[in-house]
């Protein structure tokens, strides 16, 4: 009976120790240009440890991979951990970019870059369900991912999307609501999701042929991570959602909006979701406090706050450009501070 006693208890705290690693929530950031000035490795360095984490979000692209990477080496040397976008051209805003179609080469620079760098986790390609990054079908990434994934794998890393984007998943949230006969909430949820121009006539809200073209996209990425074997899936985040720049946003900046995308992507998909891009587009610091408290309340893996000036939406970054703090990265390191994250 002693012995049985003892399994038991063992097997209690073996589950107890799975629930409490599984429910740590990692924070870490992707350091952009702050005032038009680039970041220098040390200074990202410097700013991480200066927040109290050890994550860090960058980039390799395949088509400049020359065997290393500078600032990998150098977030390595320093104790770092990498969240590793890969990306197989250098596209970005303004300069979309075809995925990959010769999968032998893909496949090949892939396991190469894997073979040199083991970071935390591996995401292919950057929103791609975003037209200004990316060129060709959604159909074209899928291809792509299906490809990187059994290399990731054998690698012994994990592989997660590159990023649904906020426009896609909020339609995808907002439908989901009425069609779950709460029409009450997705009203709610969508006169905080949307901009006020596109709500004038709500009922044609997902109707609308631009509507209809980011569902069209979005259902085959749900469809698609459900059944692909990814270890996550990824989606991207700011506050307040990208068109109210003119509006008076002090009631849409809301984080309980998470609440709802997490539990969508959660039934849509079967994955924990993740988010390797969150972040503000309003000068108010308590949005960095209100929404790490939501992911941490949500128990996301992975959240990686996006600190840059300007970009596609605006945003805000949470330091100076010498690396000092602003409010926002006080508080950031506040929150780390207090809620004493493991990372």
């Amino acid at each position: 009976m002693k012995t049985l006693a003892a399994v038991v208890l063992l097997a209690f705290v073996l589950l107890i120790r799975a629930n409490t690693s599984f429910a740590q929530t990692h924070f870490g950031v992707l350091v952009n240009r702050t005032e038009n000035k680039s970041m220098p490795d040390a200074v990202q360095i410097k700013l991480a440890k200066e927040l109290g984490i050890q994550y860090l979000r960058t980039r390799i692209i395949m088509s400049k991979w020359t065997g290393k990477d500078e600032t990998i080496d150098a977030f390595n040397k320093a104790g770092i951990k990498t969240v590793l976008n890969i990306a197989y051209n250098a596209g970005g805003a303004g300069h979309a970019m075809p995925f990959a179609s010769d999968f032998a080469d893909y496949t090949k620079k892939l396991s190469d870059i894997l073979s040199v760098y083991k970071p935390e986790l591996v995401t292919i390609e950057n929103e791609e369900d975003n037209p200004n990054y990316h060129t060709g079908t959604i159909d074209d990434y899928f291809a792509e991912l299906k490809a990187a994934i059994p290399v990731v794998h054998a690698k012994g890393l994990k592989i997660t999307n590159g990023g649904l984007t906020s426009p896609t998943l909020s339609l995808l949230v907002y439908e989901d609501l009425l069609n779950l006969g709460r029409k009450q909430e997705a009203d709610i949820f969508a006169h905080k999701a949307f901009p006020e121009a596109r709500l004038k006539n709500i009922d044609a809200l997902l109707g609308a042929p631009a509507s209809q073209a980011k569902l069209k996209i979005g259902h085959k990425q749900v469809e698609a991570y459900k059944n692909l074997p990814i270890d996550y899936v990824n989606f991207h985040w700011y506050f307040p959602l990208r068109g109210m720049k003119d509006e008076d946003v002090s009631k849409k900046i809301d984080p309980a909006l998470l609440d709802y995308v997490v539990a969508y992507l959660k039934k849509a998909t079967g994955k924990q979701p993740i988010i390797t891009e969150i972040g503000q587009l309003d000068l108010r610091p308590e949005i960095v406090s209100n929404t790490l408290k939501k992911c941490l309340e949500l128990k996301l893996m992975y959240v990686m706050w996006y600190s840059g000036d300007g970009g596609e939406g605006k945003a805000i970054a949470l330091q100076n450009a010498d690396g000092s703090l602003r409010e926002g990265g006080k508080l950031f390191k506040q929150f780390i501070a207090e809620n004493k994250v493991e990372q």
